[in-house]
């Protein structure tokens, strides 16, 4: 089950990725990172997660930032 959740999240970030979707790509970046954190796999979760926080910090998307940092929230 572990690797279909990540692969998903990972298809999904490359295809986001191939279509220009940035703010998507950083949403998925910051799902998957989350839920890495969860798993206890932290190391692999911040380069995600610093990502997905440049990314939507400039495209504007404060109401994503805000959904992110609440997943982590329950993480920790």
């Amino acid at each position: 089950m572990t690797e279909t959740v990540e692969s998903l999240y990972r298809a999904a970030m490359a295809l986001y990725d191939e279509w220009g979707a940035v703010a998507f790509t950083a949403r998925a970046q910051g799902e998957l990172g989350a839920w890495l954190s969860r798993e206890g796999r932290t190391m692999e979760a911040i380069p995600l997660l610093d990502a997905a926080r440049t990314s939507l910090s400039m495209a504007g998307a404060r109401r994503w930032l805000d959904d992110l940092d609440l997943a982590l929230v329950r993480v920790g």
